[in-house]
């Protein structure tokens, strides 16, 4: 999925669930942040060094077992149980709301003695989550399982087989749906591809899988302890809306998100803050220059921050920390 989504979606969909405007926003940036946090080195501030959790990458370094095992697969490809050898063979694949999803979505919600802290680790374990829909059938690891042959997208009433895309997606890697492109991630799409392995068809509705994630996720979050709630919405009275956003064929991402926000706006009455700024959590936590998404990981080491106070209280330092867990509680089940 895309921000469009994890941002947009989840934060409309906590704050109609009962969230307050200020929670339903925390949880929605630390599940959008999921694709923005590349800082992956240890970053000097004051006079020690904060070791952040990467959970965002792209390019070559996919190729690392390291990369696999520690950024896709915890937050971006769960499988869909964890390894248990008594339950016959373990698979890496990810599955549509599956059980390790859930479970991961469980822990993050126990109470804390930190609502922050509680609030970030369901927007991570949201992100898991919905991503178990649109990356169903994929796995985080080199797997020929990905590897994906014959899209077709369905336009104007018929399959159209897609040409150029299918030859230069077939020398992207094997790992996650890098040979789908960014079919599994635009939820008005009805696309099919022949996943080359096992030599079977595989259709994918989107609309109707991203509905029953979108369903899933409100009632979810609807059932979910709220310290501080506000008034909620029954999914009947949001359903028509939401859905009709998630068909709508807009190619735009900027424009998808806009419409999210209008439908914000003319539910709750005002849209003050809900807007994705990848910088705010760093800037909060650190000033400076914080644009570091283009650099290579041993620049991190010439970055030098000054210990701002309160810097351990700030939402950056505490979206690392609960991502580590969920790394953590992921990789337990499995290695």
């Amino acid at each position: 999925m895309d921000k469009s989504i994890h941002y947009y979606g989840i934060g409309f969909l906590a704050r109609a669930a009962g969230f307050n405007r200020q929670h339903a926003l925390t949880i929605a940036y630390a599940s959008q942040y999921v694709d923005s946090a590349t800082e992956g080195e240890p970053i000097r501030v004051g006079d020690t060094f904060f070791d952040p959790v990467r959970t965002a990458h792209y390019g070559l370094k996919a190729f690392d077992w390291g990369v696999q095992k520690k950024i896709f697969i915890p937050f971006h490809f769960i499988p869909a149980r964890p390894f248990d050898p008594d339950h016959g063979p373990f698979s890496f694949v990810t599955a549509a709301n599956s059980p390790f999803a859930n479970m991961v979505f469980r822990q993050a919600c126990r109470a804390s003695r930190d609502e922050t802290s509680r609030l970030i680790g369901i927007g991570i374990a949201l992100h898991t989550l919905a991503d178990s829909w649109s990356h169903d059938g994929f796995s985080g690891k080199a797997d020929p399982l990905n590897d994906v042959e014959s899209i077709q997208l369905f336009r104007d009433g018929a399959w159209k087989h897609l040409l150029l895309e299918n030859i230069y997606l077939d020398i992207m890697p094997k790992i996650g749906h890098a040979q789908a492109g960014y079919y599994p991630d635009d939820s008005y799409l009805r696309w099919k591809y022949v996943r080359d392995a096992t030599k079977t068809e595989i259709v994918r509705d989107n609309p109707a899988e991203y509905a029953a994630a979108a369903e899933t996720m409100y009632r979810l979050l609807a059932a979910t302890k709220k310290l501080d709630s506000a008034p909620a919405l029954p999914w009947k009275e949001i359903e028509s809306s939401v859905l009709a956003l998630l068909a709508d064929p807009e190619a735009n991402v900027a424009k998808r998100c806009g419409a999210w926000r209008s439908l914000y706006k003319s539910v709750f009455g005002e849209a003050r803050g809900f807007d994705y700024d990848p910088l705010q959590w760093r800037q909060e936590a650190l000033g400076g220059d914080v644009a570091w998404d283009d650099f290579r990981q041993t620049e991190f080491r010439h970055l030098a921050f000054a210990m701002k106070t309160g810097f351990y209280e700030t939402r950056w330092v505490k979206f690392h920390r609960a991502a580590l867990r969920q790394r953590n509680f992921v990789l337990e089940r499995l290695l």
